[in-house]
This record gives C-alpha cells, sequence and structure tokens, in this order.
C-alpha cells in the first residue's frame, strides 16, 4: 500500500503575521493555498499517480484541500474525514507568532519543536508524542486492512501531525530529527509503502512547484 501524505495548503497571506494555529482554530485556504491543491493536483496526474482513497482531517483547509485535488483530478472520489487526521493543540503557544512564544516560552524551547519535534514542556500541550504516535499507527494499521497491497491512499493533514508518520519507519523520524529536515511545509508531499516487508520511506517533503518546475526547463 502506497501512502501520499500532503500537508494542507497556506492560510496565510503573504501580508500576514503567520501565527500557530492548531486543531481549535478552522481557518480557510488562502488563494495560494488554492494553487498549491491544483500544483499537487497537477503532479498527481502527471505521474500517473492513481488514488484508490482520500482521507483528511476534520478542519476545513484539509477537508478544502481534499475537495480541490478530487476536483481537478476529477475524481468522483468521496472523502474520509479522520480524526486522527487533526492537527495539534498547541496550547498556549497558539495565536501567537514565532516571535512570541520565543519571548514567552524561550528560544530553546521553540527551535526544539520547529526544527527536531522536542515537545515543549510548560506550554500547556493537551497531548503527547506518545498518543500521537499510537493514533497514526491505528491509522496505518486500519488503512492495511481495508485496502488491498497495490492501493494507493492520498492522506492530507498538517504540519504538527505529519511528522509522526515517520515514527512508523525504524529510525526515519530519528534521522530526520537529526538533520532537523522534519518539518513539511503547506502544500508539499510526502510518499511511504507499507506492506508484508517493512516500511519504506520514499520521499519527505516534495514541493510540487519545484518538481513541475523542472519539468518545463
Amino acid at each position: 500500500m502506497r501512502l501520499v501524505l500532503a500537508r494542507h495548503g497556506n492560510t496565510f497571506s503573504p501580508d500576514v503575521v503567520p501565527v500557530f494555529v492548531g486543531s481549535k482554530d478552522d481557518m480557510p485556504l488562502v488563494e495560494e493555498g488554492y494553487r498549491q491543491a491544483e500544483r499537487f493536483a497537477k503532479l498527481l496526474k502527471m505521474r500517473d499517480i492513481k488514488l484508490d482513497a482520500i482521507y483528511c482531517g476534520p478542519l476545513q483547509r484539509t477537508r478544502k484541500f481534499a475537495e480541490l485535488v478530487a476536483a481537478s483530478l476529477n475524481l468522483d472520489l468521496p472523502f474520509t474525514i479522520d480524526e486522527r487526521l487533526n492537527e495539534l493543540d498547541y496550547g498556549g503557544w497558539n495565536g501567537k507568532s514565532n516571535d512570541e512564544i520565543i519571548e514567552q516560552f524561550g528560544q530553546t524551547a521553540f527551535d526544539g519543536w520547529n526544527d527536531a519535534s522536542v515537545w515543549p514542556t510548560n506550554s500547556g500541550w493537551p497531548s503527547s508524542p506518545e498518543e500521537l504516535g499510537s493514533q497514526v499507527r491505528s491509522f496505518v494499521e486500519d488503512l492495511m486492512k481495508q485496502y488491498s497491497g497495490d492501493s494507493t491512499i492520498l492522506v492530507i493533514t498538517s504540519n504538527g501531525r505529519m511528522r509522526y508518520f515517520l515514527k512508523l519507519i525504524a529510525g526515519a523520524f530519528e534521522q530526520r530529527q537529526k538533520e532537523r529536515t522534519l518539518k513539511v511545509a503547506p502544500g508539499n508531499f510526502c510518499q511511504l509503502t507499507f506492506g508484508e516487508s517493512k516500511p519504506t520511506l520514499q520521499s519527505w517533503n516534495e514541493s510540487p512547484a519545484k518538481t513541475l518546475k523542472s519539468f518545463e526547463v
């Protein structure tokens, strides 16, 4: 089973200072988020990647991204909303800019999470890395029970949740944690495979915009 794992598109326009938005902030996509969905769909079509199912988190930014991709591909394919794909609740960081978080909680805490997924203490995050890992694992296990080995499933979620899919592949999370390359940019995607052999990581944080541009050169 191939998992195409995508982060939803932009929710902030260029003239707005981004803040941390979690599961309690149901923000819509901005215009660039729509374009990111279209570019992603174009790349899937170019690579002849046929989807058997679409799953997404409950927030409108992930649901709309799923709708746009399906529409761009002319797919008559319903998508399934799964709470295990929801964004994190960022507690005391929620609604704050990077600078505000650093001022209140410290540079070490901010860099630890942003670069290496080190769970911050005293920040009021109600979940835990163990809970996230368990939810992601159960989600993928359910997919493997439901779909055949040659299925391709599109999963659309958010930045905080995505990195925990790496926990399913031996050493992948730790390697990217060391390299500080865990973060997936808005509109970017990853590919993982699961089957009788060990799970493998095919790509991480791939940019449809850059890949499409390379085809044009």
